[in-house]
């Protein structure tokens, strides 16, 4: 805008300015208004094929397995999902596992904790990610003493999703599901599409509830003033229970 604008209009005064080396602190994921979701056998492609396999049997891997699968089930925002801290934001309630979004909780080192509404959220696991073990895992992190969810992804300027996000982008290609030439709002980029996903097939399914994904829309102003209390954890959990995706997801090796 900036340099169009010194060119259309810097004769009438239009002043020179300009961004050139200054670096985004927003969190908006890159690409997540172009991006679509996948479709179910978009899915199938991506966790069942031979690809997904080896990382599922790769103890190195055990980050890039968890990560789309937990963006899958929960919808959240890649960077909300990465800047988890298992010191702190996981626990259980009446039976219930689940996990805590909230920017004011200790954040792991060197992270930036960010919530796009500003508000803070706690969504139950669906059943999926107890099958396959996300609690254990989660679990595990905490008794290691770990202050990020995937502390194997580096965190770069406060980002702990930026360099994971990367590798799955290089998946997509990898899988053959990678598409940047669809126009904006259809293309196939990058790990948003996970969260495309699950909003679009649990709105199919008619999952419905205002807090799971944490998305800012018209009711902001009625939860505000009308609505003072949360959700509670067991209505989320009774409709996240109907979201059922006909995808076999392989199960990791146990890890030592």
């Amino acid at each position: 805008f900036l340099r169009d604008a010194r060119r259309d209009y810097g004769d009438e005064g239009f002043p020179a300015l300009i961004v050139d080396g200054v670096e985004y602190v927003g969190d908006r994921e890159a690409g997540e208004d172009e991006q679509r979701a996948l479709t179910i056998p978009e899915l199938q492609k991506l966790f069942e094929g031979p690809g997904f396999a080896a990382v599922a049997a790769d103890p190195e891997q055990e980050a890039m397995y968890w990560l789309p699968i937990l963006a899958l089930y929960t919808g959240a925002r890649p960077r909300e999902l990465c800047q988890l801290n298992p010191q702190c934001d996981f626990g259980t309630v009446e039976g219930i596992p689940y996990l805590d979004f909230d920017k004011t909780s200790p954040a792991g080192q060197g992270v930036v904790k960010t919530i796009k509404t500003g508000e803070a959220r706690r969504i139950p696991l669906h059943p999926e990610l107890v099958r396959l073990g996300f609690p254990e895992y989660l679990n595990r992190m905490k008794g290691q003493g770990a202050d990020r969810l995937f502390p194997a992804f580096r965190v770069k300027k406060g980002n702990p999703f930026e360099v994971a996000g990367a590798l799955f982008t290089d998946f997509l290609k990898t899988e053959g599901l990678y598409d940047n030439a669809a126009p904006p709002g259809r293309q196939v980029l990058g790990m948003y599409v996970m969260r495309k996903s699950f909003i679009t097939h649990a709105s199919n399914q008619r999952v419905i509830s205002r807090e799971i994904t944490g998305h800012s829309d018209d009711t902001r102003v009625q939860r505000r003033h009308y609505i003072t209390e949360p959700e509670p954890l067991r209505l989320k959990d009774t409709e996240l229970r109907k979201l059922v995706l006909p995808v076999k997801i392989p199960p990791r090796i146990a890890s030592i």
